[in-house]
């Protein structure tokens, strides 16, 4: 779904640094003022709202259920414009030596993250400041997704 398509409707934002200026941001990379209609900063709170149909929230991380705590439904749909990437990055102290258990960490997540992002562009990764464990990928994109309530759908009206 295209954040044009939401801009309008009302919004359920989670209300934390940095989570509200990224899924803010996000709607700012496209020209898109958001309507925020109501703020939390817990994020069950917010999937609470969104599937009792206070509005739509947009959100990174996704339970490993579809229910709420109250047991209504949300969905997870993702977001179809082409965002700039976040950044996701393991680092360590330089002056630190990487333990073995860091190493296989380190290896673990850059695994993971290969399995489940798209294949990256062709554009190159600019250079970390810091040092890192493992490559700072700068070129894969976001992986936002927008919660729904009970209908599955957009909200209806700003009710």
């Amino acid at each position: 779904m295209a954040l044009a398509e939401l801009a309008p409707e009302p919004m359920v934002l989670l209300d934390v640094a940095p989570s509200r200026q990224y899924f803010t941001g996000l709607f700012h990379q496209l020209k898109l003022e958001p309507v925020l209609h109501a703020l939390s900063p817990s994020f069950e709170t917010v999937r609470g709202m969104v599937a009792n149909g206070v509005g739509y929230s947009v959100l990174v991380t996704r339970p490993s259920n579809d229910l709420t705590y109250d047991g209504c439904a949300v969905a997870c749909v993702p977001i179809a414009d082409a965002l700039e990437p976040a950044r996701i990055v393991l680092a360590h102290l330089a002056r630190a030596r990487p333990t073995r258990l860091l190493e296989a960490f380190a290896e673990h997540c850059v695994e993971h993250f290969l399995k489940i992002l798209p294949p990256k562009p062709t554009a190159p990764a600019r250079k970390a400041r810091s040092k890192s464990s493992a490559p700072e990928d700068q070129s894969r994109p976001a992986l936002p997704g927008i919660a729904y309530g009970r209908d599955r759908g957009p909200p209806r009206g700003r009710g």
